[in-house]
């Protein structure tokens, strides 16, 4: 079992440090950020504690498992500002899509945005919930 130090720790231990860099550095190759939220921190630290190897594979183990929880349909989002992906029950959604709007090019959303607006759309697994989220 690997502990994965939450934002909020107190003096964690070099191995706590080094673990939660690996873990920055993984999830941001595929642009999530562990600690986007708190839903997203306790996923993390759930995952990290479920975590049975030894320190030398925990790399390629981590890799694999955002590879199977981190569901997209077509494309990754692209975000405009940091990443914030959807947890719905404690898991990560399936990223369904994005739309991208440009005030420039439109006059009705130039006049309900002040700015580029993309708009994500996640689902839960189960296809029941769904959330939009914004970013400008």
């Amino acid at each position: 079992m690997t502990k994965l130090i939450r934002l909020s720790d107190q003096n964690p231990t070099q191995q706590e440090l080094e673990v939660y860099e690996l873990v920055l550095d993984i999830t941001g190759r595929y642009n999530i950020d562990p600690s986007s939220s708190v839903e997203a921190e306790n996923f993390f630290v759930d995952l990290l504690a479920s975590y049975e190897g030894n320190l030398e594979d925990i790399a390629d183990w981590l890799d694999q498992q955002i590879r199977l929880d981190f569901k997209v349909i077509d494309k990754w989002p692209k975000w405009i500002q940091n990443s914030d992906w959807v947890y719905i029950e404690g898991k990560p959604a399936v990223f369904i899509g994005q739309i991208d709007l440009s005030v420039a090019n439109n006059n009705l959303a130039s006049q309900i945005f002040h700015d580029d607006v993309s708009f994500y759309v996640f689902i839960g697994e189960e296809g029941i919930k769904t959330v939009i989220m914004q970013q400008f």
